[in-house]
């Protein structure tokens, strides 16, 4: 098996956190970034519950209540997870055994991020294993968790990975349930700071709506997406294991990591389907976190898949392999002619010609499959594997996945900003009073108006004027 490291960022809903993923730091976890001055204002169940405040700095979980819990269910060969203690004890159990002690996180991956400690356990047998980080006393500060990784097992035959084959969330590969209908179902956002400038987003919540593509003749799969405060439960299935996930902060955090997925057959096929529901939640629009009444949106995005194959390397040695082959039989053909060179040095003559233009119509056509995989790889260059940072002074930069290993971030000065719309009405609907989406299912004006809001966003942020701690939080 191939290790390949997949860094995850805090925000990503691979991470489980209890008893709750974003309140107060006294009760449960909170968001948090370590540059961030002015934090969001959460009034309880307001229909603006948020100021569109950017994160600076690197994203990180925050906690102060002795057993609060974190982990990771994960596929692969090894993981590792990055924290700062704060005075608190705590325990990192793998598959329900104690892993080794933590680690100085200086000279690590971990360190850029602002973690002084982490955790990596390596050489695992390929299988599926459960990470879980539990506080286990009272911090003297607070427990700060900044992400972490995971290495899948790729089958690769030895050779390196070739993740430079990236499926946009516009690919005529996918298939929307209900079909993408602006305005009604699966919409669309452009920016930026989306692979190929366009995300596919949907605020209506029911099992029904659903997006799929199916994965071939690939190794493994990544998916990225993008984190809004307006995105809460929602759910994965692939090779028909449902994963019920939830991405809820009150921050608009940066495009992360929503699936990674390794040890694939390269001659099978997989569905993976990502659905704006989640049977954990049913109630998301008008249950909260905390069990209290609440009118929300709940939404779910898709920016892009990464499919994980074989590199070059191994298919240089396929070809090589079928050069030889082909030479062999040019050599026995050539010696055939050489036979009859009294009769047919004409046909000797047009044979070597027809090899000649064959070769270069050959050449030709490597060329433009270069070029065409050059600008699917963005023009970035494959690296020697190394530790990768969690993050970079910009959170809520451009991401692209497009990179010989992931990582949680990607450097930019100018900060991302989106959210999917506002809260809905609590009005039920009816077919009098909206638009019917291709489901026959019943939209008011006042769900189409909220979603829409989405598309109105603009890049300037309206700043809170208040500085100092993280707002506290109440059930």
């Amino acid at each position: 098996m191939t290790p390949y490291v997949v860094d995850l960022s805090a925000p990503s809903p691979l991470f489980d956190y209890r008893p709750y993923r974003e309140s107060d730091a006294a009760i449960g976890w909170n968001a948090s970034y370590t540059e961030s001055a002015v934090w969001p204002s959460i009034p309880p169940n307001n229909s603006q519950p948020h100021i569109e405040v950017p994160g600076l700095g690197f994203a990180y979980r925050r906690t102060r209540l002795n057993g609060a819990s974190v982990s990771v269910s994960f596929e692969g060969l090894g993981f590792y997870v990055c924290f700062t203690a704060g005075g608190a004890t705590y325990e990192l159990t793998l598959n329900g055994s104690a892993t080794d002690a933590a680690r100085s996180a200086a000279g690590s991956a971990c360190k850029k991020s602002g973690a002084e400690s982490f955790i990596a356990v390596d050489g695992l047998s390929v299988g599926t294993h459960d990470a879980v980080l539990t506080v286990t006393s009272q911090p003297a500060d607070e427990f700060r968790f900044f992400g972490g990784g995971v290495t899948l097992g790729l089958g690769t035959n030895g050779f390196e990975v070739d993740d430079s084959m990236i499926i946009d969330d516009l690919d005529k590969g996918w298939k929307f349930s209900p079909r993408s209908e602006p305005r009604a179902t699966w919409d669309l956002h452009r920016g930026p700071s989306y692979f190929d400038n366009t995300l596919t987003f949907n605020c209506l919540y029911g099992p029904q709506y659903t997006a799929t593509y199916t994965v071939t003749d690939s190794v493994g799969v990544v998916l990225n997406s993008a984190l809004g405060w307006n995105d809460h439960a929602f759910s994965i299935t692939f090779d028909d294991v449902v994963y019920n996930m939830d991405t809820t902060s009150h921050w608009l955090d940066n495009n992360t990591i929503f699936f990674a997925k390794g040890n694939l057959n390269p001659t099978a096929s997989y569905d993976l389907t990502i659905a704006s529901y989640s049977s954990d939640v049913p109630n998301c629009q008008s249950i909260d976190e905390f069990g209290q009444p609440v009118n929300r949106l709940c939404c779910i995005s898709i920016d892009s898949v990464t499919l994980l194959k074989a590199s070059t390397s191994l298919l240089t040695s396929t070809t090589t392999s079928a050069t030889t082959s082909t030479s062999g039989t040019t050599t026995s053909s050539t010696a055939t002619a050489t036979q009859h060179s009294g009769t047919s040095l004409p046909l000797i003559v047009g044979s070597a010609l027809g090899g000649l233009f064959l070769a270069l119509a050959l050449v030709a056509v490597g060329v433009c499959v270069f070029l065409r995989r050059r600008r699917k790889h963005l023009g970035t260059a494959a690296g020697v594997y190394q530790p990768a940072g969690l993050a970079t002074d910009t959170t809520l930069s451009p991401y692209f996945p497009a990179r010989p290993r992931y990582a949680a971030n990607t450097e930019s000065s100018k900060p991302r900003l989106f959210s999917h719309g506002s809260k809905v009405s609590s009005t039920p609907p009816s077919s009098s009073s909206g638009a019917i989406d291709s489901n026959g299912v019943a939209l008011t004006d006042e769900v189409v108006r909220r979603v829409l809001d989405h598309l109105a966003l603009r890049s300037e942020p309206a700043i809170s004027q208040r500085d100092g701690r993280p707002p506290q939080y109440s059930e």
